[in-house]
């Protein structure tokens, strides 16, 4: 499954992309685009033509008309003839087709993310969920070792990840680090209204004690990142994916700074959830979303305001179809969009007994009981993990390259 190179072949074709467009099969207009770029195969050859697995297609599909069953079809043409056999499918148009029986029928569409009604976790495809946090919740044990009865300042959760994680989850880089949230802060609202912690492995928020307004910085929603792959993150450069028995970075822009990890693995901290990367890819398609008018908008939508956050490519001011600013900060706003606790975050010690984890009484400041949190959740979970055919071992303060393994997509 995994092709594994010292360095990606200096090809100048690697740099072309081609855009892959799915249109609606009744109105025939456009539903969504990602541009698409040759990828490693199993044989350690590149693909001859840009391409992405089918099941990223289906995903998108699903995610704009809310049917999980994952019986469309992606065809190429309005009559459903010539569907797309599993695999890897190239650049091109196709059109999506919910009921083959009626390729034409006007199904309804989610236009925008703030509307959307995500699927819960049992609909979704095994494929978005890893042996650390799987498909199935389950009800944690020893709340008091995760710190749920402490109080840590919101402000430094971003902090106490990014210290823990130490290295970028693509590059293995050690500087320079950001934090970044899988759902952003401009979703808070969202987060909380669609009680979004009840959908993961651990049905509950951690830290225990953030209030429904502040779930969405729950630490299991950050990831630590490069500054300048953050910024990519940000704008919904690329996404990442389930292919097979691993994730992938795929880039879906044209942008060139972004080829040096196209269909890389990251080293994904045990705690990131599956279901929250789902979220993510979601925001990333209605980012995409062509937004017709013609389209009708699908019954069980909801709206909730989302805060904007720039301007869109493509001219819409509603929900995730606005383009996000790119932070000026290497903490990419958290201060600013953080609310700052009661205690400002200022290094007010709490008393850590010695049930926490074995250790003796002491005092520590916010940003040690939020590491204590997260370090605990982490040693709960904690095998050697395997992706991409590799086994990465972290040296902390080592100062990386950034790695040339790719994970083959067939």
């Amino acid at each position: 499954m995994s092709a594994i190179r010292p360095i990606l072949p200096q090809d100048p074709a690697l740099e072309s992309v081609a855009l892959i467009e799915v249109r609606h099969p009744c109105q025939d207009v456009e539903l969504f685009s990602f541009w698409l770029r040759r990828c490693p195969l199993a044989d350690g050859s590149m693909s001859a033509n840009a391409c992405i697995p089918l099941t990223v297609i289906l995903d998108a599909c699903a995610i704009l008309t809310g049917d999980y069953t994952y019986t469309a079809a992606i065809c190429n043409d309005r009559d459903g003839e010539g569907p797309v056999l599993p695999g890897l499918v190239n650049a091109g148009t196709y059109y999506l087709i919910p009921d083959v029986a009626n390729p034409r029928a006007d199904y309804a569409v989610y236009k925008t993310f703030d509307h959307w009604i995500p699927p819960l976790r049992s609909q979704l495809p095994d494929r978005w969920f890893t042996a650390k946090c799987p498909k199935d919740t389950t009800l944690y044990i020893g709340d008091a070792e995760l710190g749920s009865e402490y109080k840590v300042a919101r402000s430094q959760i971003s902090a106490a990840v990014k210290a823990v994680d130490k290295v970028c989850m693509m590059t293995l880089a050690a500087i320079p680090l950001a934090s970044a949230h899988i759902v952003p802060v401009s979703c808070a609202l969202w987060f909380q209204k669609r009680r979004i912690p009840r959908q993961l492995y651990i049905p509950h928020v951690l830290p225990h004690h953030l209030t429904p307004e502040f779930y969405v910085h729950d630490y299991r929603n950050h990831i630590t990142l490069r500054e300048d792959i953050r910024s990519l993150w940000d704008a919904y450069e690329w996404i990442c994916v389930p292919v097979g028995d691993t994730f992938i970075a795929y880039v879906i822009t044209d942008i060139r700074a972004s080829l040096g990890f196209h269909c890389y693995s990251p080293r994904l901290p045990d705690r990131t959830d599956g279901y929250l990367l789902f979220l993510r890819f979601a925001l990333a398609v209605f980012h995409q979303f062509a937004g017709s008018d013609d389209l009708a908008t699908h019954k069980d939508h909801d709206p909730i305001a989302i805060k904007p956050s720039g301007a869109n490519r493509r001219g819409r001011a509603s929900g995730v179809s606005v383009k996000p600013t790119l932070p000026d900060t290497t903490e990419a706003q958290d201060d600013v969009n953080t609310a700052v606790d009661e205690d400002g975050g200022s290094g007010v010690s709490h008393s850590i007994g010695s049930s926490v984890d074995g250790l003796p009484e002491c005092d520590i400041d916010d940003r040690g009981v939020a590491r204590l949190i997260i370090e605990g959740f982490e040693r709960r979970t904690r095998t050697p993990r395997r992706y991409g055919g590799l086994l990465h071992r972290q040296v902390p303060g080592l100062v990386r390259e950034p790695r040339r393994d790719e994970v083959a997509l067939v």
